[in-house]
């Protein structure tokens, strides 16, 4: 009998134990190397772990076994924005993760996040405002609309998004550079 994909792994990841979690699913997954959720949480432990090849196979093997699991498309869209590879395919995924989850509003950040990689900030911005608009209001969402509305030259609404950011949550992990954002944005208003 085989355990759930989440099980103890997910319990390790809980304590910060990520080698132990990786081993967990590695474990998993051979005994089953069907399991696409096992995949899935493999990917992100090693995302997080900045093993990023790693992270890119175990999310394209998640998704071949189940291409309806909208978070593995949103990961691997995401990881590809952010180390700016892929770009192509990364539209593709985050298109994909939105038609399977239109109402999460981190599919639309994702996508928004993903035509930012490409420069295309008007596509951008539309996709955030739409994340934007979803509950719950997220931090995250309303820091990446003011970096965009900020480099599309949109200094007014990124001052708006910015300081709803914050309001939001103070603390959240972009929270510094948005304050360091919006006092420049601010100084250069004045």
């Amino acid at each position: 009998m085989f355990k759930p994909a989440g099980g103890r792994g997910e319990v390790f990841e809980k304590k910060g134990e990520e080698n132990k979690a990786i081993a967990e699913y590695q474990e998993i997954l051979k005994l089953n190397p069907r399991i696409a959720d096992a995949h899935l949480k493999l990917g992100m432990v090693y995302e997080r772990k900045k093993q990023l090849a790693d992270a890119e196979k175990s999310y394209l093997a998640a998704i071949q076994l189940n291409p309806k699991l909208a978070l593995t498309y949103n990961n691997l869209a995401w990881l590809s924005a952010e180390n700016k590879t892929r770009l192509d395919e990364a539209v593709v995924w985050a298109t994909r993760a939105v038609e399977l989850s239109p109402t999460s509003s981190q599919t639309h950040d994702t996508l928004g996040w993903v035509y930012r990689a490409r420069g295309e900030l008007d596509k951008a911005i539309l996709a955030l405002n739409k994340a934007a608009s979803l509950k719950p209001e997220i931090a995250e969402i309303y820091y990446h609309l003011g970096i965009v509305s900020s480099e599309n030259g949109k200094d007014r609404e990124a001052i708006t998004s910015f300081n709803k950011a914050l309001a939001l949550n103070r603390d959240f992990d972009g929270a510094d550079d948005a304050r360091k954002r919006l006092a420049q944005l601010s100084a250069g208003k004045k």
